[in-house]
């Protein structure tokens, strides 16, 4: 079709419309000044003519114009190329963002088509996308093709790509209970077990007394600038690269006494039961009275003295306290073979099954008692006891380990297998003796190895209050026995002078009875 338009005629009458022609012929009449001849061939030229008429029958001369119309249409069947360069450009961890080449057509690209898992996705003509509600930290694959105006479209480029990893919400594990490993005057050394967590523990924040101080790397740290003497609330957590914190661990522990001051030990036998409470109570003591050394007398962790039931049980409560630990064995370590689960536990603070050391200007002797273990006169331990007296003369002297040679206990009672330790002690001038086994405690007035009091004997101290306390009774109190008492858990603290020495019975929180004293040597 050509569609025509013209200007309009005047007439002296009037003008009532128009004639047009196509090469000649009379195509169609209108009173309009446009008219559209149709029904022609495509691509071809045409003569036009229009003549304007009156009612009259009056004709103008024709006005002619040639046209043609327009070019044949074709039909387009070819694709566009496919998309090239295909890549990710961004991730996040819900969304993907992708962008790509731009295809060619020999007509003209109208938009290209974007998928998601082989599911149409959306259409546009960008050559950029952002594929987002997306999950995190999941593979996916896009793809994109290109398609023209007839329909036609590219083969896909696909890609596979990925979600950035899920946020890190997971805190890691506390660390593993800490524990003191060493103290001078003003600082203390803590070590502590690894915490875990899901991507990685990127460190640790360290506590004094509740306030943060810093961080570490590693697992262990030197708490210092502290003041001598001094108990300190020690405290770790652990955390991550994404500001995760794992709860708070801590311990407990206490700086060296100040130089000058007389060293204070505190002592207790039948300690831990398999259960965390037992001997909770006497470990707070040990805390609060911040004591030179710890000396355990035996019985230290029931029932057989397993490493296993040592670092469950013992190990969380009186071993806070292990960087200062001078342990002696019970009948119940050696429940276990050669008692090695307390040798495997204290190593090198129990050097053997008996030693001595000196603390201010005392000397203390560690023995294991007759369980186990020779005691008997000859044996290796008493002939090694009676060289180590003769090396440390005119000392104050202090032995300690677990069966009593006196007790007015009706569960185990004297011990005379023990004899031998005393005759070398009191032949030595020793002057105190501390045991547990039985499972109270009891005084005695300083006695001889036959048990005559006399002012240059030995005074015992039967401490087996340390937690597992088990209803043991006394019978009748025998000679010399001062002051007793079976229901009463704690520990017994010895401040020790160069000539003598204070002892106070030091009972756990909610009981009242105490014992106190004074003594020389």
């Amino acid at each position: 079709s050509v569609s025509l338009s013209w200007t309009g005629s005047t007439d002296d009458v009037a003008v009532t419309g128009y004639n047009v022609y196509r090469g000649g012929n009379l195509a169609g009449s209108t009173t309009s000044t446009s008219y559209t001849v149709g029904s022609l061939a495509c691509g071809t030229s045409y003569s036009f003519a229009v003549e304007a008429k009156d009612a009259a029958g009056n004709v103008s001369t024709r006005a002619t114009l040639s046209a043609s119309t327009s070019a044949c249409a074709t039909s387009d069947t070819t694709a566009p190329t496919t998309p090239s360069g295909l890549k990710t450009t961004g991730a996040t961890p819900s969304s993907v963002s992708i962008s790509w080449t731009g295809s060619t057509d020999n007509v003209g690209v109208a938009g290209y088509g974007i998928y998601l898992d082989g599911a149409l996705k959306t259409s546009g003509t960008q050559t950029s996308y952002t594929v987002g509600n997306l999950n995190c930290g999941t593979s996916y694959t896009v793809a994109v093709d290109a398609y023209d105006a007839a329909g036609n479209r590219s083969s896909q480029a696909t890609l596979a790509t990925a979600t950035s990893a899920c946020p890190d919400t997971l805190a890691p594990t506390a660390p593993v209970v800490p524990a003191v490993t060493g103290a001078t005057e003003t600082s203390l050394s803590v070590w502590w077990g690894a915490s875990l967590d899901n991507v990685g523990v990127a460190g640790y924040g360290l506590y004094l007394n509740g306030a943060k101080i810093g961080t570490t790397a590693g697992i262990n740290y030197t708490f210092s600038g502290l003041s001598c003497g001094t108990g300190y609330t020690l405290g770790v957590d652990a955390f991550d690269a994404a500001g995760n914190v794992s709860p708070r661990s801590s311990v407990v522990g206490s700086t060296s006494a100040c130089t000058g001051a007389d060293p204070v030990i505190a002592a207790a036998g039948d300690i831990c039961w398999t259960d965390s409470t037992t001997c909770a109570g006497t470990a707070t003591l040990l805390d609060q009275i911040n004591p030179s050394a710890v000396l355990t007398l035996g019985d230290n962790q029931y029932d057989s003295g397993t490493l296993s039931d040592y670092n469950a049980y013992y190990k969380p409560n009186w071993g806070r306290h292990d960087f200062q630990v001078r342990p002696a064995p019970g009948n119940h370590e050696f429940n276990t073979a050669n008692a090695q689960g307390y040798r495997d536990y204290f190593g090198a603070r129990a050097p053997g099954f008996y030693y001595s050391y000196d603390l201010g200007s005392w000397h203390l002797i560690s023995l294991a008692g007759d369980i186990g273990i020779s005691a008997s006169a000859g044996s290796a331990q008493e002939t090694w006891l009676k060289a180590d007296l003769a090396a440390h003369p005119n000392q104050c002297t202090l032995a300690y380990w677990h069966e009593p040679r006196f007790s007015s206990g009706i569960e185990h009672g004297s011990d005379s297998g023990v004899s031998a330790f005393w005759n070398d002690l009191y032949a030595a001038g020793a002057d105190i003796v501390l045991n547990g086994h039985e499972h109270n405690y009891e005084r005695f007035a300083p006695q001889s190895p036959s048990g005559t009091a006399t002012a240059t004997g030995i005074r015992e101290f039967v401490v087996g209050t340390g937690g597992v306390l088990g209803g043991y009774t006394f019978g009748t109190p025998i000679a010399n026995s001062e002051i007793r008492n079976s229901t009463t858990e704690g520990v017994i603290k010895l401040t020790l002078h160069a000539n003598g020495y204070d002892w106070k019975f030091m009972p756990v929180a909610g009981s009242t009875f105490t014992d106190a004293g004074s003594g020389t040597c």
